[in-house]
């Protein structure tokens, strides 16, 4: 090997430590540029899986009105129909009656004790608990509040929606509850189905420090303070016309979160199902009594221009 070619090889050398800082830098830069993208990307994709939730909901609520001739109860048994498949229902009959619908026929089967569709603990067969298990449809992938649907401290399963009650049920005209079933049909909504809410985001759990905040949603529950349900006003509840609390919460916290009100773990507004089968957001800048008459079925009146 020649001396030249020696010299040669020497004189080569790695990157200095200026360099390297340099390199780090303008990684990091993209980085940062990056991942308000990547963000947003999540945040779109998370809006679009829960959008098409509700949305599921919705259908399956017309095909349980297809079916049985009327929607069902909030809460409960049908009244008065007790040759009605859904006579028997405890828990959440808005949210539960929906699972037939959603392609979970097996799981609310499990529920069925002989008597009713009941089975809080033991399941059918005994020693399967029903209200355990997670549902894709009822779980939004944006909802931290829970653990892939499971509520941590509860272990039982949420629900990232809620049924708005007085559509279920009935209510007078400040929207106390007045019977747990409206016994309605999408036409018999007297204010028309694409005017009237069906469901809504909810936050699965509320750990509040507040003792009267807290709670959440469960899909099976019919416990008050973990019902999948929002404005409703048994025995002095809230959601009366006059209660600003009508109003969603964005993105709650522990501190803010509030197992009454409906919620949502988006940005840009709170995502909707209409009765009539629709999906659309409701912007932080609606007013308490636009959402009241979007809540509301038979109020008689057209929704405001900021609906």
């Amino acid at each position: 090997m020649s001396v030249s070619a020696l010299n040669v090889r020497k004189s080569r050398s790695g990157f200095t430590l200026i360099e390297l800082l340099v390199v780090i830098a303008i990684i990091a830069i993209l980085i940062g540029l990056l991942l308000p993208a990547v963000q947003k990307v999540r945040e779109a994709a998370a809006r679009t899986q829960s959008s098409n939730n509700l949305k599921q909901m919705a259908l399956a609520l017309h095909n349980i009105e297809s079916a049985q001739g009327r929607i069902p109860a909030l809460v409960g048994n049908y009244t008065n129909q007790p040759t009605n498949p859904y006579y028997n229902i405890r828990g959440t009959g808005a949210i539960v009656g929906l699972l037939p619908y959603i392609e979970q026929d097996n799981l609310y089967r499990s529920m069925y004790d002989g008597t009713m569709y009941y089975a809080w603990w033991s399941g059918n067969p005994n020693g399967i608990n029903p209200y355990s298990k997670p549902i894709k449809t009822f779980t939004s992938p944006a909802d931290n509040s829970t653990s892939g649907g499971i509520s941590a401290r509860t272990t039982w399963a949420t629900s990232s929606y809620a049924a708005n009650a007085m559509l279920f049920a009935s209510s007078d005209a400040t929207g106390a509850l007045t019977n747990w079933d409206s016994a309605l049909t999408i036409a018999r909504i007297s204010d028309g189905s694409s005017n009237t809410i069906a469901y809504t985001e909810k936050m699965g759990d509320c750990n509040s420090a507040n003792a009267t905040n807290n709670g959440g949603s469960f899909w099976g529950v019919e416990w008050s303070n973990f019902w999948p349900v929002v404005w409703f006003s048994p025995m002095g509840m809230p959601y009366l016309q006059s209660d600003p609390n009508i109003l969603p919460i964005k993105q709650p916290t522990d501190a803010t979160c509030d197992w009454r009100r409906p919620s949502t773990p988006h940005v840009g507004g709170m995502l909707i199902a209409m009765a009539d089968g629709s999906v659309r957001t409701v912007t932080s800048s609606v007013s308490a009594s636009s959402l009241w008459l979007a809540a509301k079925p038979d109020d008689g009146q057209v929704l405001p221009s900021d609906w």
